[in-house]
């Protein structure tokens, strides 16, 4: 029983303590990559859940991450509600000193995944070629 609690709680604390699941993402990641934690994309961090899905880490510049997340959250949830997948954009105060860019941790099947990589990597890319000014103000 003592084993079944201990399980539980550390499941709890992943699905509802966004920071703890980073947390274990990262020391996850680091024994994958041999704790370098320097490659922009890491592809190698897809991992399959137990229900076919996939969770994936991706850094983004930080001078996107605005653009990313939209005025008031309004285009990272225009951006989970098509892809279907949930997107996690690592706090400035969690990236480490002088980094110029922020984990992204995107989960769900992996088209859902893969759908939001596209759509995150088109805003990334059109930032980086000095596209548009995003959407102007209304009256």
């Amino acid at each position: 029983q003592e084993q079944i609690d201990s399980a539980t709680r550390l499941v709890k604390d992943i699905l509802y303590n966004p920071q703890k699941a980073l947390e274990l993402k990262r020391s996850q990641l680091q024994n994958l990559n041999g704790s370098s934690g320097s490659s922009v994309t890491l592809e190698s961090s897809r991992r399959p859940y137990s229900g076919g899905g996939s969770d994936l880490i991706i850094n983004i510049p930080n001078s996107v991450v605005g653009k990313v997340i939209g005025r008031g959250g309004e285009t990272i949830r225009e951006l989970q509600a098509s892809s279907g997948a949930h997107i996690q954009i690592q706090r400035d105060t969690d990236s480490a000193p002088g980094s110029h860019t922020r984990e992204v941790s995107l989960s769900g099947s992996e088209d859902q995944v893969a759908r939001a990589k596209n759509l995150i990597m088109a805003i990334v890319d059109n930032d980086t070629r000095g596209g548009g000014g995003g959407g102007g103000g209304g009256g």
